[in-house]
């Protein structure tokens, strides 16, 4: 009989060791599972935050490139005739471009 107590005594003590055990392992799964939900939001917003950006930056892109391309359409538009009268003015109208040196005209 005292064989079987002393069995019965170990087996209870067992059980609490194992209670506390499962007890303790149940907190930490918490406590782990509040950490990854936070960790979880964080990376959400942080998400958020990449995908304005992305968009912000995307939208800067498209601004770029269609300016970019109405430079385009107007550098490559027809230039006006240069013998064109320009205000009524008989003389054809003057190219820009580099002066004539002042000797050179006076040697005409």
């Amino acid at each position: 009989m005292l064989m079987v107590t002393r069995d019965f005594t170990e087996l209870k003590e067992l059980e609490e060791q194992h209670r506390n055990v499962s007890e303790a392992d149940t907190q930490a799964c918490a406590q782990l599972e509040e950490r990854f939900r936070k960790q979880l939001e964080s990376q959400k917003r942080e998400c958020a935050q990449i995908e304005t950006l992305l968009q912000a930056a995307e939208d800067r892109e498209r601004t770029f490139a269609a300016e970019r391309d109405e430079a385009g359409r107007t550098r490559t538009r027809p230039s006006p005739d240069p013998t064109a009268r320009v205000g009524g003015a008989t003389e054809p109208a003057r190219r820009p471009g580099p002066r004539p040196a002042l000797g050179s005209l006076m040697a005409s």
